[in-house]
C-alpha cells in the first residue's frame, strides 16, 4: 500500500496507521508530496503534476500492482498520478479525499476556489481552526505533534484542473471511505462526489477529517477489507 498524505501534511501524519497495517501483512510505503513533509522542494514552484510524479515515482519504487490511499488534498494527487501510470497500481482509495472528473476544480468539491488566498503559498492555519476543521476528535498529543510538523501549502495544485480518461485513470477500482464528522471536507460534499463519480465500494466511518490519528484500528481493519476486496 502506498499512502499519500493531504495538503500541510506529510508522511508522518500515518505514523499510527502503519505498524497496525504491516501487522495485517501489508507491505507499506507513506511519501512526502513534493514542498510537503521532509521534502526540500520550495513549495511556490510545486504543481499538481508535481504531486502526480511523486505517487507514481512511490508506485514504481514497490513494484506496482499498488494499492494507493489518498487522504484530502491527496485525492488529487493519487487521479493525476494515475493516469500518468495506471499500470503500476491495483485499487485506488480517497480518504476524506477529493475525487474529481476530468475538467474539473476543487469547487465540484465545494472549495470556493474565489476566496483561496491569492498567493503562491497558503501559510498554515491558525491552531484553533486546524483542531476544528482537521483535528476534531484527536489526541491533545497528536493535534500538538501535527502542530509541529504543518508546512505551508502550495497553492497551484489545489486549483488546478482535473485531466483524467476513462481509459487510464477510470479503468482501476475505486474506493471511497467518508467521514460522518468532519469539519474540512463536509460529508455531504463526499456523498455528491460519490454520486458524481461512483465507486466499487464506499465505508463511512465515525470520524472527523483524520481518522488516521482518531480511530486507526478501524481505519486499518476498512483497508484491510478493501485489499482483500
Amino acid at each position: 500500500m502506498l499512502l499519500v498524505h493531504g495538503g500541510l501534511h506529510g508522511a508522518w501524519c500515518w505514523s499510527k496507521l502503519v505498524p497496525l497495517l504491516q501487522a495485517r501483512g501489508h507491505e507499506i510505503s507513506a511519501i512526502d508530496l513534493p514542498g510537503l513533509g521532509n521534502d526540500s522542494t520550495p513549495a511556490e514552484t510545486t504543481t499538481l503534476d508535481d504531486y502526480g510524479d511523486a505517487v507514481v515515482k512511490g508506485a514504481r519504487s514497490m513494484g506496482g500492482n499498488v494499492i494507493v490511499i489518498a487522504h484530502s488534498l491527496g485525492g488529487m494527487a493519487i487521479s493525476n498520478g494515475v493516469e500518468k501510470a495506471p499500470e503500476l497500481f491495483a485499487k485506488l482509495v480517497y480518504l476524506a479525499a477529493i475525487l474529481l472528473a476530468d475538467g474539473e476544480r476543487i469547487s465540484a468539491a465545494g472549495v470556493d476556489i474565489d476566496s483561496l488566498p491569492d498567493v503562491p503559498v497558503s501559510p498554515v492555519l491558525p491552531r484553533e481552526l486546524c483542531e476544528q476543521m482537521f483535528y476534531n476528535g484527536c489526541e491533545k498529543s497528536d493535534i500538538d505533534e501535527a502542530m509541529r510538523r504543518l508546512r505551508p501549502q502550495a497553492m497551484a495544485p489545489m486549483t488546478a484542473t482535473m485531466h483524467v480518461t476513462a481509459e487510464r485513470w477510470g479503468r482501476l477500482p475505486r474506493y471511497y471511505i467518508a467521514c460522518e464528522r468532519d469539519q474540512a471536507l463536509a460529508i455531504g460534499r463526499q456523498r455528491e462526489m460519490i454520486a458524481r463519480l461512483p465507486v466499487k465500494k464506499a465505508i463511512t466511518l465515525d470520524s472527523g477529517h483524520s481518522p488516521f490519528f482518531s480511530i486507526p484500528q478501524s481505519l486499518a481493519t476498512v483497508l484491510d477489507e478493501i485489499a482483500a476486496d
